[in-house]
């Protein structure tokens, strides 16, 4: 009944499932699915030294000309900074490069370090998205992007388009089990059905998208900082899940969140009218091993597909 495919990239798994169709016609949709993820990941990689992103990351003030992709994403970037009033600010990637060096595009680490404790370099003010010249030009030397928090997203509503136009009518897309893309619903079913981490509450999904962000991430503890502090958000501070019609909106408003319920003073902000969200009701552990944000398909009377354990870390 099911046709289904998986790539690793973005440091996680990514798995397809789809129905609805002869199986030809789904295994080909699938296969263009997976390899524009597997696209983006080249573009978008802070682990390759000839990735779009680490390209940017390098080019300490010059103007670097992107691809059209690139430049949407970055654009979309730039209105979640300004609608979370700078929560959201994938401007931290000389900080995380901080905790791991294998991200920093630079060559002298010492500088690099010196220059990651200095607050100006954060925020979308100091980058120039030339949309018109489709460049993107970094005003701060030693500042770096990252954009881990809806770059899996992202790839998903792209794969998620593609499906569409090849034209499969049920299929359920996801990355790391934290960002989930869905169109139609399941044979059988009237909905997918998706169990949020440690906790009984089940969300519906219909041509719908779902995305959670915990502060403590999967396996290494700690993964989200605080862009005005610099501070990485306390993992007691939980995590949220939010439900819109694109995974990547759902990623970046989760990420932005979650990183506010770890300010003393939280910033405010209006969530879009078009999404609904809640906290994430997850137990504190000392294990900072636990995985701690993965959501589960929940089996039904109609049909039985779970997307398979992935041991890739996120």
């Amino acid at each position: 009944m099911f046709e289904r495919g998986a790539l690793a990239a973005m440091g996680t798994r990514f798995e397809i499932v789809a129905a609805g169709a002869p199986a030809s016609q789904l295994r080909a949709s699938i296969e263009e699915a997976l390899e524009e993820i597997s696209l983006c990941h080249q573009r978008w990689s802070p682990f390759s030294p000839s990735s779009m992103l680490s390209q940017i990351n390098r080019s300490q003030g010059e103007a670097v000309a992107v691809d059209g992709l690139t430049m949407e994403l970055l654009s979309q970037c730039q209105r979640w900074h300004d609608d979370t009033a700078g929560v959201f600010d994938p401007c931290v990637g000389h900080l995380l490069s901080e905790r791991d060096p294998r991200r920093s595009g630079h060559e002298d680490s010492g500088i690099l370090k010196n220059a990651s404790r200095d607050s100006t370099f954060t925020g979308l003010t100091n980058v120039d998205i030339n949309v018109a010249k489709n460049s993107i030009r970094l005003l701060q030397p030693y500042l770096q992007l990252d954009l881990g928090a809806v770059a899996k997203g992202f790839a998903m509503d792209l794969a998620t388009d593609i499906l569409r136009v090849a034209g499969v009518p049920s299929a359920f897309l996801h990355g790391g089990n934290s960002s989930i893309s869905t169109i139609g619903h399941p044979p059988g079913a009237t909905a997918w059905k998706v169990q949020l981490p440690q906790s009984s509450e089940v969300l519906e999904l219909r041509d719908q998208s779902l995305a959670v962000s915990a502060s403590k991430g999967q396996y290494a503890g700690e993964h989200l900082l605080n862009p005005f502090t610099e501070e990485w958000i306390d993992a007691e501070s939980g995590g949220y899940w939010v439900r819109s019609n694109s995974a990547a909106e759902s990623d970046a408003w989760s990420t932005a969140l979650t990183v506010n319920s770890g300010f003393s003073e939280s910033i405010q902000f209006s969530m879009p009218d078009d999404m609904d969200w809640g906290p994430l009701r997850m137990a504190t552990s000392s294990n900072a091993n636990e995985k701690t944000s993965k959501v589960s398909v929940v089996k039904s009377d109609h049909w039985s597909f779970l997307p398979t354990e992935s041991e890739d870390k996120i």
